[in-house]
Parts: structure tokens; C-alpha cells; sequence
């Protein structure tokens, strides 16, 4: 008979491996706890013992989960009643209800948390971000619809109104933030591509005139609803405004930007 360090059945299971509950078939224990256990007996313990960890990891994952959700939500009202540079993750943790450490068990810093809200929301760093897809047909009308679909889901319900109000206007290009602040200006030149190319397409064909100034018309579109878009974020208590008529205010740009006399066709 062998004394070994702990049963499956002491408060402390440490102490045996399944491994050892495995070689015991046709061998007796004793726990250092007196309960005495034949082959049988250690190797179903140890069946037990994998299935109730098994268990248990489920649901601590399950936890954390539940934990990390409910401290990005907090975040997200913290920064956005208070703005980034006047919120710590202290103040995060007590809106939370869990400790400091359970911040930083799931997140680094405060730049962690920023890039885990929108990941968590699937929303692109720049709301008039286009969608991947071909624009040969009607390169035009794709661009229009999709960016009166970009202001409408951001002005819409859903966390995606929230989001952008904290990064746009209660963002601030502080050091805690400045990586994520370098992401959001580097999103924007890339919707801005985005548009020039779907008017380099519209132009193509045949839809814009052949000297249309693609280049200037993005930054002008993508500057003025971005503008429009900020200026109606900033006005907390008011009724989100998903009447704007994009398609029209870009239309209009589109008929003359710069002083340029080639209207769309």
C-alpha cells in the first residue's frame, strides 16, 4: 500500500494527477486524509476530478467574460460622460463594481480598453469607412447609398452613436491615448481612398467628367460629413438627426468642387 499526497476527494485535489489515478488499476491508496482507495476507485476519482475541472474552466471563462463585458461597458459610459483624459481606470473599476486588479487582469492600460470597445462592437475607426466590393456597375449610386448608410447607423440606435461621440469628441490626443488617436487619423486617410477610388470609377464610367479633381472631391466629402457628424455628436442631449440628406450635400460637392465648372453628368 502507497501514502500519497492528496485524494480527489480532500478539499486541496492538487495534490494526485489524473496520471496517477491511471496507473493505480490494480493498486491501493491511502490519502494522507485516511480515505483509503482501491485502483478502481483512484481511477474513477480521477474521471471525476477532469470532468469537474473541465467544468470549472468552462464557467471561469464564462465569468471572465461576463466580467470583461461589463467593464467595457463601463468604460464606455465613463468616457463618455467624463472624456478620455478625465477618466482613470480606477474610476472605470468602482463604475464596474470590481476591483483595480480585475481591469488589469483584463486590460494593460487604458489604450487596451479603447481598442477592446470597438472590437467588441465590430465598428470601423472611421465612420464613413466603405465597405470591400466592386463599384464597376454603378460606381456612383454605391457610393452615395453607402455613405447615407454609414450616417444613419451611426446616428441609429445601438452602441455605434456612443462610440463615435467618445472617440471624436471626447478623445483627447493625450499620451494614454495617443497610439489609438495615430489609428483613428490613419482610418481616415483610408476612407478617404476609399471614396477617391469609388469616384475614380464613377469617372470611368462616365458618370463624373473626365477632369473631375477625384482627389480633392474625397477630402472635401469625407471633411464635411465627418465635420457634420462631429458637430452633431457634440450636442449630447439632443435627438439623434438621421434626416440628413447626405446623398444631396454630397451631390452638391460632387457638382462643384473647387470652383470647378464640370458638373455630374
Amino acid at each position: 500500500m502507497r501514502i500519497i499526497g492528496r485524494c480527489f476527494f480532500c478539499p486541496v485535489i492538487r495534490g494526485l494527477s489524473s496520471g496517477h489515478a491511471q496507473r493505480s488499476i490494480e493498486r491501493s491508496y491511502v490519502c494522507v486524509c485516511g480515505w483509503r482507495m482501491a485502483g478502481s476507485e483512484a481511477r474513477l476519482a480521477g474521471h471525476d476530478f477532469l470532468g469537474n475541472a473541465w467544468a470549472n474552466m468552462k464557467r471561469t471563462r464564462e465569468q471572465a467574460a461576463a466580467t470583461r463585458a461589463v467593464i467595457i461597458n463601463a468604460a464606455q459610459q465613463a468616457f463618455y460622460e467624463n472624456g478620455a483624459a478625465h477618466t482613470s481606470l480606477d474610476d472605470v473599476a468602482r463604475r464596474a463594481g470590481v476591483t483595480r486588479g480585475a481591469i488589469y487582469w483584463h486590460f494593460r492600460n487604458k489604450l487596451a480598453l479603447f481598442n477592446a470597445m470597438f472590437e467588441q462592437a465590430a465598428l470601423p475607426l472611421d465612420p464613413f469607412s466603405l465597405s470591400s466590393g466592386a463599384y464597376e456597375t454603378d460606381p456612383l449610386e454605391r457610393l452615395l447609398d453607402e455613405l447615407r448608410a454609414r450616417w444613419r447607423h451611426v446616428m441609429g440606435p445601438g452602441p455605434a452613436r456612443r462610440l463615435y461621440t467618445i472617440m471624436l469628441t471626447r478623445c483627447e490626443n493625450a499620451r494614454e491615448t495617443a497610439a489609438f488617436c495615430e489609428r483613428v487619423g490613419e482610418a481616415s486617410r483610408q476612407a478617404e481612398l476609399q471614396i477617391r477610388a469609388a469616384l475614380h470609377h464613377a469617372v470611368m464610367r462616365g458618370q463624373l467628367p473626365a477632369q473631375f479633381d477625384a482627389h480633392t472631391a474625397a477630402r472635401l466629402v469625407h471633411a464635411t460629413l465627418s465635420g457634420l457628424l462631429r458637430k452633431q455628436l457634440m450636442e449630447l442631449d439632443s435627438i439623434p438627426d438621421v434626416s440628413v440628406d447626405v446623398v444631396q450635400i454630397v451631390r452638391d460637392i460632387l457638382q462643384r468642387p473647387l470652383g470647378s465648372d464640370h458638373a455630374m453628368r
